[in-house]
């Protein structure tokens, strides 16, 4: 039986989502059913702390809701209501995030993120702390946009990216995680470009969810 792996954006912000969804759709098959779902009670971007706390409770009126899922993930780089998310869950809930730092670890010495904001680049490097990974971290590099603004030029958008993941590489980096669920359009690219492995959080996400789904017994 195919497993179902529900990827919620905590965001209201449809167009993350359609980008989320086509980012995961090399995984849809015969063996998997990836659905992709918008908070729509969630804020235009989850930016803050505060905008971290206020999403738990829409979260988990919908993990309660998709009582076929065979595990969840949260589709924000800010990992929001993860932890709280695996109390009342019967399945796995992963965070896009964790998930990615893991998979980076696994095919190079040193990651880096490329962040939006510096707001966020803070909190990336407080989640990195937490997770004590500090030894594998290169560091985290802001592009100086909002989620919001990442599609107004793409092309600008792209040059940006460009330029951090540089400076991340003469830092060390051997390995790239694209920071935000709206820079996924850009991972083929960058990583062509580059010539090194660039992850995409929901993929990252996806691929655990997947794996832990097929070995879980919970359902």
């Amino acid at each position: 039986m195919a497993k179902r792996v529900v990827v919620i954006n905590p965001n209201c912000t449809a167009i993350v989502t359609e980008a989320i969804s086509e980012s995961v759709d090399v995984y849809r098959g015969q063996d998997a059913r990836i659905d992709c779902v918008t908070l729509e009670a969630g804020p235009p971007a989850v930016s803050s702390y505060f905008d971290r706390s206020n999403v738990a409770a829409p979260l988990r009126e919908v993990i309660e809701r998709e009582t076929g899922a065979d595990a969840f993930v949260i589709a924000c780089f800010g990992d929001p209501s993860v932890l709280a998310m695996r109390e009342v869950a019967r399945v796995p809930v992963l965070g896009m995030a964790e998930s990615s730092f893991y998979i980076a670890m696994s095919v190079a010495d040193m990651f880096g993120i490329i962040s939006t904001t510096e707001n966020a680049t803070r909190r990336h490097h407080r989640q990195v702390r937490e997770l004590g990974i500090q030894s594998r971290f290169a560091g985290d590099t802001s592009i100086g946009m909002t989620i919001l603004d990442l599609r107004n030029d793409e092309e600008a958008t792209f040059e940006r990216l460009m330029d951090a993941a540089t400076r991340l590489r003469q830092a060390g980096a051997g390995a790239f995680i694209t920071g935000c669920a709206g820079m996924a359009v850009f991972r083929e690219r960058l990583e062509r470009e580059l010539g090194l492995p660039v992850i995409e959080p929901a993929q990252a996400g996806v691929t655990l969810a997947l794996g832990i789904a097929a070995m879980s017994t919970r359902r």
